[in-house]
């Protein structure tokens, strides 16, 4: 199984939390990449490439996107439209805010937010939701 995690605004691929989740899942690939949430026409199509290249690159493994705040709400978008299971570490939940408005969040956010959570889905409460 891989894991592909997805930085909100103010991370990177090297971060503290990255870091963290490598550590946590040492026996599996954890892969990120840089991107800039606060230009939407770029950073889509840049994540869909990542995503379409590390699931070439480890072809029958599982895949699973791991996503962080902004990266979080990214990771719910392109795993409703790619099909593939993700885990959400406080989540983007909302479109406003003048912070949300110039990122990502725009282009994504209005399909991400209409779509159920699903079930098994843990939010910061540490409730499951059903």
């Amino acid at each position: 199984m891989i894991f592909l995690y997805l930085h909100g605004y103010d991370g990177s691929p090297v971060g503290r939390k990255a870091t963290e989740l490598r550590r946590l899942l040492a026996s599996a690939p954890v892969l990120a990449t840089a991107y800039s949430p606060d230009d939407p026409d770029r950073a889509l199509p840049h994540l869909e490439r990542f995503i379409a290249e590390a699931r070439t690159s480890h072809a029958g493994e599982p895949c699973v996107l791991v996503g962080s705040s902004l990266g979080g709400l990214s990771a719910r978008h392109l795993a409703h439209r790619l099909r593939l299971p993700c885990v959400l570490f406080n989540p983007v939940e909302s479109r406003k805010g003048p912070f949300v408005q110039k990122s990502i969040a725009p282009s994504v956010g209005r399909m991400s937010l209409q779509q159920p959570l699903g079930q098994g889905i843990v939010r910061n409460s540490g409730h499951a939701e059903r």
